[in-house]
């Protein structure tokens, strides 16, 4: 087997309270050839002085101060350092199994495949869930690897984030990829999709060596203000992946439209708005053109997004704002409601 440099990346900003345990772990790779890329990215806590006695202990640890620009800026920066043939992302308040990086490059290496995929742990106040990719290990090539990318509609494999990842640098360097750092949610899906839109194979391994640690909140509970257009960005990247190779699937790739549509509807109602407003927004956001045409060809297999588009139709917006302002869990919500209606359209 070759002895592939891999690089690993660790955004780091204000992460006093965790770097260290992050830090310790990467260090502890049972793969050797490695090299560790500490970018702090303007803390005012002791980040930097701990990033510096890494470096200055193993001759492994890379270190670039450099000031705020945010995550997506701070990887990049990574990125553009970054010698080894073999890239990997880990986040500064998160941490590995020593078998982290082994695992993925055997298995990359094996089936010489653009991306290994790995299985995770979820952890959240006290909370573990385990999140595998299926049993044992799989490669899928060409129409295939097609096939599998429609799980990004549904965020299974992990695929919206970078990390518990390998990706193979010179596809990222040759196309020019670079997290957008203009966008202030969904930057990770973004990258990539704009990887996958080059990958012809990707590797999808069960074994969960990355410890993803969700704190108070995060991102997902909070209210982003430029949701629709930033994630309209991705997903429109996501279908020119069919467009461009896959056309006869770009139908069942559409219906990410729909997913689109409801985490944007949550998204709007993490602030305190009202039933009218909501309404108002669902119309407007639906009713874009090009949202419409694609409304009027998907044909949702997900039961969830078939009520949303079903209430669509039917103009039953202030039905699915109400779901949505309640944070009742749409199947129970919509389901009964939408079973029952459905006999009578």
């Amino acid at each position: 087997m070759k002895n592939d440099l891999v690089s690993i990346i660790v955004p780091v900003y204000n992460a006093e309270k965790t770097l260290k345990k992050c830090c310790y772990s990467l260090l502890e790779q049972t793969y050797k050839n490695i090299e560790i890329i500490l970018v702090n990215d303007g803390s005012n806590d002791d980040s930097s002085k701990i990033c510096r006695k890494f470096a200055k202990n193993d001759h492994r640890v890379k270190f670039i101060d450099k000031e705020n620009g945010g995550v997506s800026s701070a990887r990049n920066a990574g990125i553009e350092c970054a010698r080894g043939e073999y890239l990997s992302f880990v986040d500064s308040d998160d941490y590995v199994d020593k078998e982290y990086i082994q695992n993925m490059y055997e298995k990359i290496q094996k089936d010489n495949s653009d991306i290994c995929l790995a299985g995770y742990w979820i952890k959240k106040h006290g909370f573990v869930q385990k999140n595998e990719n299926g049993k044992g290990s799989c490669l899928y090539d060409q129409s295939l690897y097609y096939e599998k990318l429609l799980d990004f509609i549904w965020g299974k494999n992990g695929m919206y984030f970078p990390v518990a990842k390998l990706y193979r640098k010179s596809l990222i360097k040759q196309n020019e990829i670079k997290f957008n750092e203009n966008i202030q949610c969904g930057e990770d899906m973004l990258f990539n999709v704009q990887f996958f839109r080059y990958c012809k194979s990707m590797t999808i391994i069960s074994e969960c060596n990355y410890y993803y640690i969700m704190h108070g909140g995060g991102l997902s509970g909070k209210y982003q203000s430029r949701f629709w257009r930033d994630m309209s960005m991705v997903y429109q990247n996501y279908l020119k992946i069919y467009e461009e190779n896959y056309p006869e699937k770009i139908t069942e790739a559409k219906e990410i439209i729909l997913t689109l549509l409801r985490n944007t509807m949550f998204n709007f109602y993490y602030k305190k708005r009202s039933i009218k407003e909501g309404t108002v927004f669902l119309k407007k956001c639906s009713n874009n053109s090009e949202v419409a045409e694609i409304l009027q060809e998907v044909i949702p297999q997900n039961r969830f997004n078939q009520i949303i588009l079903f209430c669509i139709k039917h103009g039953l917006y202030s039905a699915l704002c109400i779901g949505f302002k309640s944070k009742n869990p749409i199947k129970k919500y919509f389901f009964p409601v939408f079973c029952f209606v459905r006999k009578y359209i």
